[in-house]
């Protein structure tokens, strides 16, 4: 059975049914498009043996094929050893496997053991579609989407969750969200933090704020290479990979050139919380009369 998932602009095509959360990424199969990526199931877990470690992002490790005649050029596992997933140097074909004492395993609980690996394997094709996948909680407001990004810990979630709660704004995303970069739109993804909020929706971005904690509440534009050095911090990026870096960094400048950023420096109170769309409705009309 074939299951058609659409995120983004990628449209992706599995073996069998993704975890729960892409549910509602599901899509009919467009026969005039070809699929982007296939994702299917192998019996046995990819062996690294042959492989030699490149990367070691968050719970996982990244495995090049020693000979580039291997079929599958990447390998990406759960630091566990619990699941793989084999990747061609293209990233369009995927096989995944589970160690076999899982496989007894309800099929939900399987899913969400390797929802992380479908979560990087997804990212890189995005990537080679000119998105970024930024580390933000966004919502949206007035049919613009508002990003708060900044380091773990800082407040996004409880910046965002203030504007929806008392400005009317709704969720995208409560950790991640996908921007594509040359249309400088925001959409909701099937993976997520803490929150689990998984909106299958996009809006044009009405800004990107970098959260700072402060008693004053202040609306900072940052300049051109602040806006790059924010946007590789809190985005993924490919390290194991140099051609698909070169091209996520291509899309982060076009993005930090076309698109608001600023430093917003504010406690997490009501009146805090006004004052900082105030300040930011007044910066996009002076932007507008510009």
């Amino acid at each position: 059975m074939e299951v058609f998932y659409s995120i983004g602009s990628l449209l992706l095509k599995a073996e069998n049914y993704l975890p729960h959360s892409y549910d509602s990424f599901l899509v009919r199969r467009d026969h005039q498009r070809v699929s982007d990526l296939f994702i299917e199931h192998a019996d046995k877990l990819h062996p690294v043996s042959k492989f030699h470690k490149r990367a070691e992002p968050a719970g996982l490790n990244v495995w090049e094929a020693d000979s580039p005649a291997d079929i599958y050029r990447w390998t990406f596992e759960k630091r566990d050893g619990a699941c793989t997933i084999a990747v061609d140097a293209d990233y369009k074909r995927a096989e995944y496997a589970i160690l076999e004492k899982l496989s007894c395993f309800p099929d939900s609980e399987v899913m969400n053991i390797i929802s992380p690996l479908f979560q990087v394997l997804s990212e890189c094709k995005l990537l080679q579609k000119g998105f970024v996948a930024l580390h933000a909680a966004v919502v949206e407001l007035n049919g613009s989407a508002y990003a708060f990004t900044g380091p773990s810990g800082i407040g996004k979630s409880s910046r965002a969750e203030r504007w929806c709660r008392l400005l009317s704004a709704e969720w995208i995303s409560g950790d991640r969200v996908a921007i594509d970069s040359y249309k400088q739109l925001a959409y909701g993804v099937p993976w997520d933090g803490k929150e689990q909020i998984h909106r299958n929706v996009n809006y044009p971005i009405g800004a990107i704020l970098k959260v700072k904690r402060a008693e004053e509440t202040q609306l900072i534009e940052m300049t051109l290479q602040e806006k790059i050095k924010l946007l590789c911090e809190q985005c993924f990026l490919p390290m194991w990979d140099t051609e698909l870096l070169s091209t996520a960094l291509q899309s982060i400048r076009y993005l930090a050139e076309r698109v608001p950023i600023y430093e917003l420096a504010c406690d997490i109170t009501d009146e805090s919380t006004y004052r900082s769309y105030e300040a930011i409705a007044r910066q996009t009309v002076g932007n507008m009369e510009r």
